[in-house]
């Protein structure tokens, strides 16, 4: 606050006038920059995780192939020792 106070008396109001209105607009960019990388980073996870489920759901299915896989195999080894 002191430092702000200080500032206000030493420049002109023509100046401090040129002052603030270069620390708002900066401070609206940055906010804006802000605003985009969120939006930026929430279409980002929401995406992330959509694809993680449908990898855990690609998972399930190479697994429920996979058993039943290994169940037909084990079928037709035993089908084969009982017909020997």
């Amino acid at each position: 606050m002191e430092v702000l106070i200080v500032k206000l008396i030493i420049y002109p109001i023509k100046e401090l006038s040129k002052w603030v209105k270069k620390i708002f607009e900066t401070s609206l960019m940055n906010l804006e920059k802000n605003c985009c990388r969120i939006r930026i980073w929430k279409n980002y996870l929401e995406d992330s995780l959509e694809r993680y489920k449908q990898g855990i759901d690609l998972i399930k299915n190479c697994n429920d192939l996979i058993s039943n896989a290994e169940k037909e195999v084990a079928k037709l080894t035993k089908d084969f020792k009982e017909d020997e």
